[in-house]
């Protein structure tokens, strides 16, 4: 069983409460993750793809094209909550996923997003310095075997590589 406090464990339990997470569009999912913040009401809506450059024709017609987005979105409306979750077996202890534990979910993939850009700019020779700094920062881990530098791997007798390892 995963670690209660670790990621794995709020992953799991973020997508027995939302199961068709990554059947959504980024875009959709940053929808989601809006509600608490402005509601879930048409008018909301229209003022999430306002604060965030998104056009609400091509929003509302994504919903529509999605159908557990939908399903979702209406069972917010009716509760004004995230879904509900149960973590046993014996289905005695059911609970409300939290906002929090939505975005840390969404946190990791957009984690994954980051590191194209930054790889992006690095390559290009745009913001390189700033690419590095920040690819060190977040102690992320080269996404290829062959360039993980032999020392390294030498020196702690591991050669496994995590791909976007933090510290």
């Amino acid at each position: 069983m995963a670690n209660k406090k670790g990621y794995a464990f709020t992953e799991n339990k973020v997508l027995k409460a939302i199961p068709c997470w990554h059947q959504w569009t980024r875009q959709l999912r940053r929808i989601y993750l809006s509600f608490p913040a402005f509601g879930s009401s048409d008018a909301a809506l229209k003022e999430i793809c306002e604060e965030l450059g998104f056009n609400y024709e091509e929003v509302c017609q994504k919903i529509i094209t999605t159908p557990t987005f939908k399903n979702h979105l209406d069972m917010y409306r009716k509760e004004n909550d995230y879904p509900r979750v149960n973590d046993r077996d014996d289905g005695k202890y059911e609970h409300r996923v939290k906002h929090e534990e939505i975005k840390k979910v969404y946190g990791q993939y957009s984690d994954i997003i980051k590191y194209f850009h930054m790889e992006d700019l690095k390559a290009q020779n745009k913001g390189a310095d700033f690419a590095m700094r920040v690819i060190e920062q977040r102690k992320l881990v080269e996404m290829n075997v062959s360039d993980v530098d032999e020392e390294r791997i030498k020196s702690n007798g591991s050669g496994e590589v995590r791909l976007f390892e933090t510290a």
